[in-house]
């Protein structure tokens, strides 16, 4: 039989909000802004179904990156307590379990999916290549030095295309194309 050893063993501890923020790292949220963008610059923040899809986009793509930040920082736990910085992370520092982050995982995954059925089909497409290019990262990617490089500049560009769909219709018709002129969705 395997013998499992245990480096640092954690008391059970009380999982506030606060951890949970930190856990799925709320802050990061902040660039999942840029599927307003094309709302912004349509002059669409009064149209009620151009500014909900753009919110449900939002909500889908930062649950989803947290329920990968999760992930990542499972996979990553040996040498975060090791880390002098990243040792205080909510899980490499016990503050929030791995069954507390599993759990964080599937409620968070649940609420894309049910975003996810509200969404047009390529919003759909690029969360699902974001996020199948944020796993490679952490399963695989992060393995080879340029890594990074390729994660930073494909999951960015998805993100900000994610929401070309909803506004192209709208693009090509405030523009008034003509008939030499097309608008096309990547």
């Amino acid at each position: 039989k395997d013998q499992v050893t245990f480096d640092t063993v954690f008391p059970p501890s009380f999982l506030s909000l606060g951890h949970i923020f930190k856990a799925i790292r709320i802050h990061q949220w902040a660039k999942n802004a840029l599927v307003f963008v094309p709302v912004v610059t349509a002059h669409q923040l009064f149209h009620f179904k151009s500014v909900g899809l753009s919110l449900l986009a939002f909500l889908a793509f930062s649950f989803c990156a947290s329920a990968t930040y999760i992930i990542n920082d499972a996979l990553d736990l040996a040498a975060d307590r090791k880390h002098r910085t990243k040792r205080f992370r909510p899980f490499a520092s016990g503050k929030v379990s791995l069954h507390q982050g599993f759990m964080l995982i599937l409620l968070l995954a649940f609420a894309t999916l049910l975003i996810c059925t509200q969404m047009p089909a390529l919003f759909n497409v690029a969360l699902m290549t974001y996020t199948v290019v944020t796993l490679l990262y952490s399963f695989l990617l992060k393995q080879i030095a340029s890594g990074r490089f390729v994660m930073i500049g494909n999951g960015l560009n998805i993100k900000s295309m994610a929401y070309v769909e909803n506004v192209a219709a709208f693009i090509s018709y405030t523009l008034n194309f003509n008939s030499g002129l097309h608008l096309y969705n990547y």
